[in-house]
């Protein structure tokens, strides 16, 4: 398992020394926000350039989510967010990174219509088969973050059946934590091998605090065990709001399996 932590560049640029020599992966969210696709690409590889001269490890873009559907029913929304999408493996590119997060925007508002999840898997094949060639030509690989899904079936349906080794998944425990009734065991069986990326934070099981591991009601050491025979292929990047100290015990306790 390689380990990481989220960073915007304030947070960089306060813990410069310990991010660079104590994480193996570096998740870059700045690009979360549409204003530095669209003005700030060029400045923020710059920043980010000199900052990260004795970093050995690996960079990954967290993309953009802010106001954007790519399963709207606006055209223009839909458009858009192709767009944005196109930007970020441009940004991908520019950094030097293989891996991109993307949100499902799974609506748990309009999962109380029965035909929500069947319609949300077809029009996210019709969205995602046109990035595909894309992120197959650039060797980039979209990892999908559940957030608001309530269950693992129709992200599986749907990363099953554009079956790309560009295109997987991102589990975000803590989302599953709050907004799933199924355990994260289920969610990483389900799964399965489509499982790339973690998001490692603990929470309370009302609200995505973000604690620190072991702080919320997480049952980590049964993530572990289900890691096991998949943790050396596997990217987990701490979510947690706290000590850099902190995140890395986190890591290094899920890594070893408690």
């Amino acid at each position: 398992m390689r380990i990481g932590t989220r960073i915007f560049l304030d947070k960089l640029r306060g813990n410069k020394e310990f991010c660079c020599s104590q994480f193996d992966i570096l998740e870059i969210q700045d690009f979360v926000f549409p204003e530095n696709l669209v003005h700030g690409i060029e400045s923020l590889h710059k920043e980010y350039h000199g900052l990260l001269k004795s970093f050995n490890g690996e960079i990954t873009i967290h993309g953009p989510y802010m106001d954007l559907n790519p399963i709207s029913m606006d055209e223009s929304i839909k458009q858009l967010t192709f767009e944005r999408y196109l930007q970020a493996v441009e940004v991908a590119k520019v950094f030097g990174s293989k891996w991109i997060v993307i949100h499902t925007y799974f609506s748990q508002i309009h999962n109380c219509e029965p035909w929500y999840q069947d319609y949300w898997v077809k029009e996210n094949l019709l969205f995602w088969e046109k990035l595909i060639p894309i992120l197959e030509r650039e060797e980039i690989t979209i990892v999908l973050e559940n957030v608001f899904d309530v269950n693992p079936e129709p992200l599986k349906r749907m990363v099953e059946t554009l079956n790309s080794k560009y295109f997987k998944v991102c589990l975000d425990v803590g989302h599953c934590n709050v907004f799933s009734d199924y355990s994260i065991g289920t969610w990483l069986n389900v799964l399965g091998e489509s499982v790339r990326y973690l998001h490692i934070s603990d929470n309370d099981g009302i609200r995505d605090n973000h604690l620190a591991v072991g702080k919320g009601n997480i049952k980590f050491k049964d993530i572990a065990r289900n890691l096991q025979k998949k943790e050396e292929r596997i990217i987990a990047i701490s979510e947690a709001f706290c000590s850099l100290k902190e995140e890395k015990e986190g890591l290094n306790l899920l890594k070893k399996g408690f």
